[in-house]
């Protein structure tokens, strides 16, 4: 409130008036300065006189409350502005945690499919190998089944011929066709 200290002496320390005033919760009143410098150990014309220059620096009621509402104002206004900063630097940071996580996702999806791959090639060798002992261990058996000295067939559960060998095409004298 005051632009100049004005200070009074207690005991050897000066306390600024406005200190005393908070204290007091005002600038004394002129019928309170003697029981004041009673109190303080103080002059009471100096603390009279002190007590003016402090009320020739406080500004009239009427002036203290405009620049009151304008300091309301200039602290909401500071306020948007600060929470409207906040907001889009919150905004902000929430879009770069979000990307992040995106990323980690598509990170951890990507070592997932590289794994998968790797097992599907493994699988896709692995099955190579099968079909082609498959049809190793097929051609040994057609070529025993074809070459061996008797005759073999095979029924179906109705009685009907479904496979045969040559020995026994030699042996009962019939064609495949047959």
């Amino acid at each position: 409130l005051y632009s100049v200290p004005v200070c009074l002496e207690f005991k050897g320390v000066r306390f600024p008036l406005f200190a005393v005033t908070a204290a007091l919760g005002s600038i004394p009143p002129v019928e309170r300065i003697p029981e004041i410098a009673r109190d303080f150990q103080v002059d009471p014309e100096v603390l009279a006189r002190k007590a003016e220059e402090a009320r020739a620096l406080v500004l009239p009621e009427d002036r203290l409350n405009d620049i009151r509402r304008g300091m309301r104002d200039l602290a909401d206004n500071l306020s948007q502005k600060v929470s409207y900063k906040y907001a889009v630097a919150y905004s902000l940071f929430y879009q770069q945690i979000e990307q992040r996580e995106h990323e980690r996702q598509l990170v951890d999806s990507n070592r997932q499919l590289q794994r998968l791959s790797a097992g599907l090639r493994e699988s896709r060798s692995s099955l190579q190998l099968k079909v082609k002992e498959l049809k190793e261990s097929e051609e040994r058996y057609r070529d025993l089944f074809e070459n061996v000295t008797d005759g073999i067939l095979y029924l179906d559960k109705g009685g009907v011929l479904t496979l045969f060998n040559r020995r026994l095409m030699e042996l009962t004298g019939y064609s495949r066709e047959e």
